[in-house]
C-alpha cells in the first residue's frame, strides 16, 4: 500500500512486462477513441451539409404608390426588383402584360332608390353597374305625375354628388332646361300626356333630349361623363317606369324604387276566396289595383264598398260595374296572360280601367271605402292600394310563390339531341339519359346530382314554357328539353341556319321526330304549352305543333344556347301562377370579361447575389371597367396589381 500526498493509501500492482500502469493505458486509449470520433462527426456534417438555397425574390418597388384609379391617355410609372438569390450569375425571362376587363353586370338587377328630402325626392346610390364613363350613352325613363305640379330633374353627378349636367322639366313654367356649369339652355315645352317619356343621348358633339313627343339638340358639353345618374322630384310626386341606361351597345334595365310603408299584409294560400284590409282606407287620392291570370270559367269581382263592385268575367269578355244599384256592362278586349283592373280613386270620382283602357268614371261621396277582392278560378298575382300624394302603399301577399329562380341549365344538354344510326343506316331514335351526365363521377357526386334533380325537377300538369332569343348571325340552334333521370320526355330544336323545328316525343313508349319548317326572325320567341296532357309549340306566334303526348312531366328542363343570346327564359305553372325564371349560369357572380391583352417580352442578367430594378410604365388607351398589371418571370413567379377606369 502506498500513499499519495494526501496520506490516502493505494493499493498499486507493478507490471513487470511493460513497466507501466494498466489504468493509464486505458485512459489513453479513450481520449485517442473520442477524438477520433469528434472528427469524424466534424467531416460528416461537412461533407453532409446541405447547399445553400436558391431563390429569385420579385417585388414592386413603392407598392403603397401603385395607381388604384387611372384615366386614359396618362402614363403611369411603376418599377420591380429582382434579387437574384440563385448562387449563379442568371438570365430572367420576363413578360409584362395589361389586360383590360368590362365588367358583366347582366346578371344583376340595379335598383336606385327615391329618398325623402324636404320638399324633394332624390335618388342615391354608388352602385358600380350604374356608373356612367362612357363617351357615348343612351338613357331613358318615363313617369306619371301622380300629384302636384313641380319639377322634375334628371342630373349626372360625379363621385361627390356634384352634377355636371342637369335635365330640369318644370311643369309651373311649361320650360325644360339643360344646365351646365357655365350654361342654361331653356326650351318650351307641352305636356298633354298622362304618362311621360324623358330620354337623353349622347354623343360626342350633340346631346339630344327628347320630353314626350319634343325633341331637342344642343352641343354636348365637354365634361358630361365619370358618373351616376340622378333623379329628383321637387314639388311633385311622380312614378318612374322603364328606366334604362344603355351603354357600348347594351341595355340595362333599372328600378327604381320609393320608400314606401308598407302597413298592411295580407296572405292567402287559396285560389279561390276573398282579400280586404281591415280599415277604410284613410287617404283621398289613391289607386286599387288587382293583377290576375285568366283560366277558364272564371270571375274576377273587385269591391270598393259594400254598394259599388267591378266584376270581370272571362268567358262574355265583360266588365260589369254595380253602384248604387245601378248596373252596366262593357265589353273589353280579350284577356291577355296577364291582366288588370285599377280604380283611380279620388274624394270625387272613381276612374275605372281594364288594361290600361279607360272604361267609365263613377261619382265618389263615401271616405269610408274598404276596398275588397274574390275570385273564383283566378290566379290574382297582384293586388295592392297605393296613395298618389304620398309614399304609401297598402300590399298583399298572395298566395304562394309568384315568382322564384333557377339556373338556365346547360349540363351537355347536346346529348338529348342527338340521333344515333344503327349498323342498318337507320335512324334510331333513342336518346341519352340523364345517367350518361353521371359517368365519371363518384359516388358521393352522382347522389348529389340525383338530389339536386329531385329538387328541381318538373311536376306541372298546366304550364307554360318561354324562351326569348337572339341569334344575330343566324346560324345556330337553340336546344330545349324536359330530361327524365332515364331518358328524354321531349325536346325542341330550333335550327335557324335550316330554318326547321325538330320536336322529339314519347308515343306508345316510342321516341318520335317530327319536323316544320320555319322562318325565324331578329328577335325570336319559343313558346311550349302543355294543357291536358297535349303539347303545343308555338314560334314567332306560329303554332308547329300540337298533338297528344305520352309524357309532359317529371323532368328537368334544359337549355343548349351556344352563339345564341337568351334574353328570357321562365315556366309559369297556371294552376298557381308561380313563375320560375331561369338565369343565367355564366357569370352569376358578374365575373370580368377580357376585352383586351398587350404584352411585352424582356430579359435580364443578373449576377448571383445581386439585384436589378427594372422601370417600366402603363398607358390605357381604351375603356375598360378593371384592368391588371402583371409581370411574370419564366419560371412561374408572378406579381399583379389592379386598377380601374374612372
Amino acid at each position: 500500500m502506498t500513499k499519495d500526498a494526501l496520506g490516502l493509501e493505494w493499493n498499486k500492482k507493478n507490471n513487470k512486462d511493460s513497466g507501466k500502469d494498466p489504468d493509464d493505458q486505458l485512459y489513453t486509449a479513450m481520449i485517442w477513441a473520442l477524438s477520433i470520433g469528434i472528427v469524424v462527426v466534424i467531416v460528416t456534417l461537412f461533407i453532409t451539409r446541405p447547399a445553400p438555397e436558391s431563390f429569385t425574390e420579385l417585388y414592386f418597388n413603392n407598392h403603397t404608390t401603385l395607381p388604384e384609379y387611372i384615366t386614359l391617355n396618362t402614363s403611369y410609372s411603376y418599377s420591380f426588383t429582382l434579387h437574384n438569390l440563385e448562387n449563379k450569375n442568371t438570365t430572367y425571362n420576363y413578360t409584362i402584360s395589361t389586360e383590360y376587363f368590362d365588367l358583366d353586370y347582366t346578371c344583376e338587377k340595379p335598383e336606385i332608390y327615391l329618398e325623402q328630402e324636404n320638399s324633394s325626392r332624390i335618388t342615391q346610390t354608388n352602385d358600380p353597374a350604374l356608373y356612367i364613363k362612357e363617351q357615348e350613352y343612351n338613357i331613358s325613363s318615363n313617369y306619371e305625375i301622380m300629384d302636384g305640379i313641380g319639377r322634375i330633374a334628371f342630373s349626372l353627378v360625379d363621385l361627390n354628388n356634384t352634377p355636371k349636367y342637369q335635365v330640369v322639366i318644370d311643369y309651373n313654367t311649361h320650360k325644360a332646361y339643360f344646365i351646365t356649369s357655365t350654361n342654361v339652355t331653356a326650351a318650351d315645352i307641352t305636356s298633354n300626356t298622362t304618362v311621360h317619356l324623358f330620354r337623353i343621348q349622347i354623343t360626342k358633339t350633340n346631346t339630344t333630349i327628347i320630353i314626350d313627343s319634343q325633341t331637342f339638340t344642343i352641343q354636348t358639353p365637354k365634361d358630361y361623363t365619370h358618373g351616376f345618374m340622378q333623379l329628383e322630384t321637387i314639388d311633385t310626386y311622380a312614378e318612374f317606369t322603364n328606366f334604362v341606361i344603355e351603354k357600348r351597345g347594351a341595355k340595362m334595365p333599372v328600378a327604381i324604387r320609393i320608400a314606401d310603408s308598407q302597413y298592411t299584409q295580407y296572405k292567402t294560400d287559396k285560389t279561390n276566396t276573398t282579400i280586404k284590409t281591415n280599415n277604410s282606407i284613410n287617404l283621398t287620392n289613391y289607386n286599387v289595383k288587382a293583377t290576375f291570370r285568366t283560366l277558364s270559367n272564371n270571375m274576377i269581382t273587385l269591391q270598393l264598398r259594400n254598394t259599388t263592385t267591378i266584376t270581370y268575367i272571362k268567358d262574355s269578355n265583360t266588365l260589369t260595374i254595380n253602384d248604387s244599384n245601378i248596373t252596366e256592362s262593357y265589353r273589353v278586349d280579350a284577356p291577355k296572360t296577364l291582366n288588370d283592373i285599377t280604380a283611380k280613386i279620388t274624394n270625387k270620382s272613381i276612374n275605372i280601367y281594364y288594361n290600361g283602357e279607360f272604361v267609365t268614371t263613377i261619382d265618389n261621396n263615401d271616405t269610408t271605402l274598404v276596398p275588397s277582392i274574390s275570385y273564383t278560378n283566378v290566379t290574382v298575382s297582384d293586388f295592392y292600394i297605393k296613395a298618389n300624394d304620398a309614399p304609401i302603399t297598402i300590399s298583399y301577399d298572395i298566395s304562394a310563390p309568384k315568382e322564384s329562380t333557377a339556373g338556365l341549365l346547360t349540363v351537355d344538354a347536346l346529348k338529348y339531341f342527338k340521333d344515333t344510326t344503327s349498323s342498318d343506316n337507320t335512324t334510331n331514335l333513342t336518346l341519352p339519359s340523364i345517367g350518361n351526365i353521371t359517368a365519371g363521377l363518384s359516388e358521393d357526386e352522382r347522389s348529389s346530382l340525383e338530389d339536386y334533380y329531385e329538387r328541381t325537377k318538373t311536376t306541372y300538369d298546366n304550364y307554360r314554357i318561354t324562351a326569348t332569343y337572339v341569334d344575330r348571325s343566324r346560324t345556330n340552334t337553340l336546344n330545349l328539353a324536359m330530361a327524365g333521370i332515364n331518358g328524354t320526355i321531349y325536346s325542341v330544336a330550333v335550327d335557324d341556319n335550316n330554318k326547321t323545328v325538330t320536336i322529339r316525343y314519347l308515343e306508345n313508349s316510342t321516341l318520335q321526330k317530327y319536323n316544320f319548317s320555319i322562318d325565324t326572325a331578329s328577335v325570336n320567341r319559343l313558346i311550349i304549352d302543355v294543357k291536358n296532357s297535349t303539347l303545343f309549340v308555338t314560334l314567332n306566334s306560329r303554332t308547329v305543333f300540337n298533338k297528344h303526348v305520352e309524357r309532359y312531366n317529371d323532368g328537368v328542363i334544359l337549355f343548349d344556347y351556344k352563339n345564341i343570346t337568351i334574353l328570357n327564359a321562365q315556366i309559369e305553372d297556371r294552376s298557381t301562377g308561380s313563375i320560375t325564371v331561369f338565369q343565367r349560369q355564366l357569370n352569376i357572380n358578374c365575373d370580368p370579361i377580357l376585352t383586351n391583352k398587350y404584352l411585352y417580352t424582356g430579359n435580364i442578367t443578373i449576377a448571383d447575389k445581386d439585384m436589378e430594378i427594372v422601370k417600366s410604365q402603363s398607358r390605357f388607351n381604351s375603356t375598360f371597367d378593371i384592368a391588371k398589371v402583371q409581370v411574370t418571370l419564366d419560371n412561374g413567379q408572378e406579381i399583379h396589381y389592379w386598377t380601374k377606369l374612372i
